[in-house]
């Protein structure tokens, strides 16, 4: 529900790459499949690979998109986020909301935002 509600949060301010994808706790992603099928272009769409990507993937299938590869590590995701975002000069928004836990890649949620900000800090100065 949160990684929905952050692309209709964010894509109301414009063009939205979402870094998605993590760790299954056992929830149900065919909603999260449809609103990324609906509101989401599949080169827009970065997964990190993860027992909870499979079933990403599955239910995206089942929605009629064909879901891109998945990346093994956050600094891959970011890489291929800030790629997309700048290959078009429209504005952009990359949402790291991966919908599912970070036991597989992470200690925790907190481990992984600062791992995120700061792969996304060094990102942003490499433009610079």
């Amino acid at each position: 529900d949160g990684t929905i509600a952050a692309i209709e949060r964010f894509r109301a301010h414009g063009r939205v790459v979402l870094i998605a994808g993590g760790t299954d706790k056992a929830l149900e992603f065919a909603a999260l499949a449809r609103t990324i099928a609906k509101r989401i272009p599949m080169s827009n769409l970065i997964l990190l690979d993860g027992s909870a990507t499979a079933k990403l993937r599955t239910a995206l299938g089942e929605a009629s998109v064909h879901p891109p590869a998945a990346y093994t590590t956050l600094s891959e995701c970011v890489d291929a986020a800030f790629t997309v975002a700048r290959a078009s000069a429209e504005k952009t928004t990359i949402v790291f909301t991966p919908g599912a836990a970070s036991f597989e890649k992470f200690l925790h949620e907190f481990d992984r935002g600062k791992k995120f900000t700061r792969l996304a800090l060094r990102a942003l100065a490499k433009r610079a």
